[in-house]
């Protein structure tokens, strides 16, 4: 179980909607709130045939609160005032995450719209080369700068650590930082 203030939980990309229940007319305007500025709609039923991204329940409706639905996250929302009672109820019900409002207000904006976020997916790609001057530090370059230039980020890592280093095929100028060449002078200077 996570408090409201952690923002590293992250739920799985979906278009679901979400389920929320609850009899406050305040709690509900302040969630309806965090759902548009999520871009996620809030329904009152759980669609048989799809299912809901997650469960939003107040404190006063729990004794409403649906089955648990596997892999579905939880919560528990309810008044800062009464966050003592909501982590005692989600304690003994098994709620992913207490939400005190209107504090955690912005963290359930920012997790309902993670709901629906796609994940960024990465290819990776390996040259490897057999001997010195077979090309495999030119085309690793080629491909990362290829990529960057039709917009893909790209990451260029040059683990030979007997080549000269892929900067200097990238830019003119001296790159500043460690180099291999510089690890290997100063591993031979300690050996000495």
């Amino acid at each position: 179980m996570t408090t409201a203030s952690s923002l590293r939980n992250v739920a799985p990309a979906s278009r679901q909607p979400v389920y929320f229940r609850s009899s406050s007319e305040s709690l509900g305007i302040q969630v309806a709130t965090a759902a548009a500025a999520a871009d996620v709609t809030l329904v009152t039923e759980i669609p048989v045939q799809s299912g809901v991204a997650a469960i939003l329940i107040s404190i006063e409706s729990l004794d409403r609160y649906p089955p648990r639905h596997r892999g579905v996250p939880t919560m528990l929302l309810g008044p800062e005032s009464e966050e003592a009672e909501m982590w005692a109820a989600a304690t003994s019900t098994g709620i992913d995450h207490v939400v005190p409002l209107p504090r955690a207000s912005a963290w359930l904006a920012e997790f309902l719209g993670a709901l629906h976020r796609v994940p960024e997916r990465a290819n990776l790609i390996a040259i490897l080369g057999g001997c010195g001057g077979a090309g495999a530090s030119t085309l690793s370059c080629l491909i990362a700068a290829a990529g960057a230039r039709k917009g893909a980020r790209s990451l260029l890592i040059d683990a030979d650590a007997w080549g000269s280093g892929s900067e200097g095929m990238l830019c003119a100028d001296r790159v500043t930082g460690i180099t291999w060449t510089d690890l290997a002078e100063a591993m031979s200077e300690k050996d000495i």
